[in-house]
């Protein structure tokens, strides 16, 4: 279990990331991509402060390597949201109320998909699905320090 002073330290490690992403000062998208990544060398050379919250910094950092490409669109398109939050709240509402009305708790058909399609086929030659999804579970599973502090070092170089 965590103490509080870990926690107290995640805790204003991520909100100085918020800070940084949030760039109030309207920096060029080159300076917010630098400033976060040294943030995320940071963060990533600092993890063990964090005594059990170091997995937890770790997921963190995995799931920031994985957005890392598309992380920085918000700063170069006007008007472009940083997150998708009130498309997300639209399509709860929708199905909040395709539920009370038809009763059904999954979507049908016709509101989730605009076309037909078809179950793949698992027993066609060449693809073993079992296999696949084990190789990328333990891919995902891999966790690539290394990879997330080089990308954020290149952009800094940039």
């Amino acid at each position: 279990m965590a103490h509080w002073s870990e926690l107290t330290l995640a805790m204003k490690w991520i909100h100085q990331a918020a800070i940084i992403l949030d760039n109030e000062e309207e920096l060029p998208v080159l300076s917010v991509q630098q400033r976060f990544g040294a943030w995320i060398i940071f963060m990533s050379d600092h993890r063990e402060q964090l005594g059990s919250l170091g997995d937890s910094m770790n997921h963190l950092l995995k799931i920031t390597l994985s957005y890392w490409s598309g992380l920085f669109h918000c700063y170069q398109v006007d008007n472009l949201p940083k997150t998708n939050n009130d498309l997300e709240q639209v399509f709860g509402s929708f199905r909040h109320h395709t539920r009370r009305t038809t009763g059904r708790k999954k979507a049908c058909l016709v509101t989730s998909s605009r076309r037909r399609t078809r179950p793949a086929n698992p027993r066609s030659p060449g693809i073993d699905s079992n296999s696949t999804t084990r190789e990328k579970r333990e891919t995902d599973t891999a966790l690539d320090i290394e990879k997330i502090c080089s990308m954020a070092q290149k952009s800094m170089a940039d």
